[in-house]
């Protein structure tokens, strides 16, 4: 009989989290059983990915609705599909108050499980000293003293955060990793973005504070007054969208920015890319990052650790100073003037994804936690 394997998380949306989740579920459900509960049930973009012998069960919540006391009056219902369920594993992947919700229904199931907690992040609300983030890391930190689980890290910058705030814990570290065999820059090209510029600079992530698309923004000001038939490509959705779109307007760039919103086929503009910019102030692990250095891509990143962990500056890849848009664009001018150096930036990038951060090691370092006794 196999081991029934339980995942809980927030949403099927696009993601990072959920595209470990995906490649979790579809590369070990022939060893184990595997169910899913989704708190969200309008986050099911990436649903259709799934094999179908996952079994995945969506919660009657709505992500734009978020009803505290609506969550109480399910509880119970959650508490008896965890039981029907019976998991040998359990395994969280998200925070805060939705990681409280499960791990009260999980308690209260009296089931006896191995648990685990794959944290995905950082810095987040975990280093803010706003008042609702206060409160989301005490509720977060109540969850995890009710599961008790084994705390798996995605990066070394994540394990030192967690050592930070989290006391008498089990926790290792795993990596994310990705197929660079898809990821792979000899694919065939197809133009979807009509334009005329030479060289193409993308950016990939959701269009929130924290991912500090301003920087960037205000990098390519002082790049488009200095440099001719280059243009940005961002590729994501999120409550900045339509500010971010008024704002490049105003700032008059708005002509050689594309804003593609969410997508599902990322790597058709990762190959019409040249190169790629990652400006983010917190991040835990990047899927994204890999992708882009998988597909040759030299990537310029901020100097947070979660990016100084993977790229040597000058070797795989460029950092610059996070809040600092003279040095990024100094950083952006650089590689699209040395043609040599970004290929070769781009080479040592993508075998770096290969020796280190394939999707077959991560895959068999969780089969391994998740078979021992």
């Amino acid at each position: 009989m196999k081991i029934k394997l339980l995942y809980f998380v927030d949403g099927l949306d696009i993601g990072g989290i959920q595209s470990v989740v995906l490649n979790l579920c579809n590369h070990l459900n022939k060893k184990y059983d595997i169910h899913i509960i989704v708190l969200y049930n309008d986050r099911k973009a990436l649903l259709h990915k799934f094999c179908k012998n996952v079994k995945i069960y969506f919660l009657p919540f709505n992500n734009s609705k978020k009803g505290f006391l609506y969550y109480i009056l399910y509880i119970n219902k959650l508490i008896k599909l965890i039981r029907e369920i019976n998991p040998d594993i359990l395994h969280a992947h998200n925070c805060s108050m939705s990681y409280l919700y499960f791990s009260v229904a999980k308690f209260f199931s009296f089931k006896k499980t191995k648990n685990f907690r794959t944290l995905h992040f950082s810095g987040f609300f975990l280093e803010s000293n706003l008042f609702i983030d206060k409160i989301r890391i005490k509720l977060d930190l109540w969850g995890n003293k009710i599961l008790n689980p084994t705390i798996v890290c995605v990066s070394h910058a994540v394990v030192n955060n967690v050592m930070k705030y989290y006391k008498n814990i089990n926790l290792i570290c795993i990596h994310n990793g990705i197929d660079s065999n898809y990821f792979n820059p000899n694919k065939k090209k197809e133009i979807i973005v009509n334009n005329d510029y030479h060289v193409n600079v993308i950016c990939i992530s959701r269009l929130v504070n924290f991912k500090n698309h301003q920087t960037l923004f205000n990098a390519w000001k002082i790049l488009t007054n200095e440099i001719n038939n280059i243009s940005l490509i961002i590729v994501g959705d999120g409550d900045l969208f339509d500010h971010y779109q008024k704002e490049v307007h105003q700032m008059g760039i708005s002509d050689t920015i594309i804003f593609t919103g969410g997508v599902t086929n990322v790597i058709e503009y990762l190959k019409i890319s040249d190169l790629a910019v990652f400006p983010s102030l917190s991040e835990g692990f990047s899927l994204v990052l890999l992708e882009e250095m998988s597909m040759g891509l030299p990537v310029i990143a901020s100097n947070i650790s979660a990016f100084t962990e993977i790229i040597i500056d000058g070797h795989n890849g460029l950092i610059f100073e996070s809040l600092n848009p003279n040095d990024l664009a100094d950083k952006i001018t650089f590689l699209i003037k040395q043609s040599k150096i970004r290929k070769k930036i781009g080479d040592n990038a993508r075998n770096e994804v290969k020796n280190k951060y394939s999707l077959d090691k991560m895959i068999n370092q969780y089969d391994i936690i998740y078979s021992k006794k």
